[in-house]
């Protein structure tokens, strides 16, 4: 008897658990909606995101393993990753007329959602440091999956970057971004449960969203 009760409450814990994870892989399309399209603002949007995740990663610290995070081991691979996450911003900059939404006015979209030229320098190193990190640790590190091809895990990372591709894309290059993030979200599985990475995973988004929003920022300036 006391085995049986023992199980039932683990699977009351998993039930639960699995509830709330739920919840917080929400989180992102609630943060993108309440912060771009009802505030028009950026930062309320990110801060809201980077709380549900501080705090999903709080509850269910125990079930994260630090292990090697700093570490990279395989260096031809970190410098690939480097490379290709480099390119991300240079995709940006060339094919910024062939993308961008006809009636976008960078600058002046980028104050709608209070991105002033002056917040935009401390804005890009805190999207490229705090979000990578806290993203990774709940995407790659809380929610392990054992898919073999592509993971719900996966598209939901992915998809919620169309709401905000939209804004400043054309739809069709809005959904193939989408689609290459969702490539993107399996790579970063495969580097940190098939390839024990975790290091490169997270090195490589930071260094990615740092080359994508400063194309964002010179692009802005140049308008």
């Amino acid at each position: 008897m006391p085995t049986i009760i023992h199980t039932d409450e683990h699977n009351t814990q998993n039930n639960n658990k699995n509830v709330w994870m739920r919840i917080f892989s929400l989180s992102p399309y609630i943060a993108t909606y309440v912060g771009l399209y009802i505030f028009h603002n950026a930062i309320i949007s990110l801060l809201i995101y980077h709380t549900w995740l501080a705090i999903a990663l709080i509850i269910y610290r125990k079930n994260i393993d630090y292990t090697n995070i700093t570490q990279w081991k395989n260096k031809k691979l970190l410098l690939l990753s480097v490379i290709i996450a480099l390119l991300s911003g240079v995709i940006v900059w060339f094919a910024r007329d062939l993308m961008k939404n006809p009636d976008l006015i960078l600058t002046s979209t980028l104050t709608d959602f209070h991105l002033s030229k002056n917040i935009l320098l401390p804005f890009l190193l805190y999207f490229s440091t705090v979000h990578p990190i806290l993203e990774e640790l709940y995407r790659r590190f809380l929610l392990p999956s054992t898919a073999k091809y592509i993971s719900a895990s996966d598209i939901l990372f992915a998809w919620y970057h169309f709401e905000v591709l939209i804004l400043f894309i054309q739809p069709e290059y809005a959904i193939v971004c989408t689609i290459a993030l969702i490539i993107v979200a399996r790579i970063r599985r495969f580097f940190k449960n098939q390839l024990q990475e975790p290091g490169i995973v997270i090195l490589s988004h930071a260094i990615a969203d740092f080359s994508i929003f400063l194309a964002v920022i010179l692009l802005s300036i140049k308008s």
